[in-house]
């Protein structure tokens, strides 16, 4: 039995011709990948510029700001309850907890090309206890003491402490910053 070589050119050539088709479609695709690759490497090279003065980002006086308010707030929830009663032990626990905070925190301003200095301020601290301290009628709350930059209040023999007062100094390749901070505690 022998084929019929019209009919088998004709079903060879058809053959042929779809196995072109997929051949070229597939080198389209890898053209169509390889232009898209491209494009997208050039387009994260312009999206992320080599820093300027070796500086990834400037810190800001607001970027220490909230900084600052979750360290304070941090702080405020590292006081056990039982100690409460010890206005010495309230202030010690309260400040250890927020130097660690604000140690950790600079490092990585300093990672980032920034170095932040925080200090306590006292004066700071005595103006917002004189001027801002809670009361009121139906607040039986004792006066605010401020104490190194911190402001503490007795509630129901119990020492709490209210408001910290910071100076913050942010240094940079461009720029020195300074502010003062009065950070209420929640």
């Amino acid at each position: 039995m022998t084929a019929d070589p019209a009919s088998e050119r004709e079903h060879w050539g058809r053959t042929g011709g779809r196995g072109q088709v997929v051949l070229l479609a597939a080198g389209v695709v890898a053209v169509a990948l390889g232009a898209m690759l491209l494009s997208y490497l050039q387009v994260a090279a312009v999206s992320t510029p080599e820093p300027a003065g070796g500086v990834e980002s400037e810190v800001t006086a607001g970027d220490v700001r909230r900084a600052l308010d979750r360290a304070v707030a941090n702080a405020s929830r590292s006081v056990p309850a039982d100690a409460r009663d010890d206005p010495n032990a309230v202030r010690t626990r309260f400040t250890d907890t927020l130097a660690d905070d604000v140690s950790t925190l600079r490092a990585g301003w300093e990672r980032g090309g920034a170095v932040v200095t925080v200090a306590a301020n006292a004066s700071a601290a005595d103006a917002w206890a004189d001027n801002r301290c809670p009361d009121g009628p139906r607040r039986q709350f004792d006066d605010c003491t401020a104490s190194d930059g911190l402001v503490t209040q007795e509630r129901l023999d119990e020492a709490y402490v209210v408001a910290v007062a910071l100076d913050v100094r942010i240094e940079t390749d461009r720029r020195t910053t300074r502010a003062t901070f009065v950070v209420p505690v929640a």
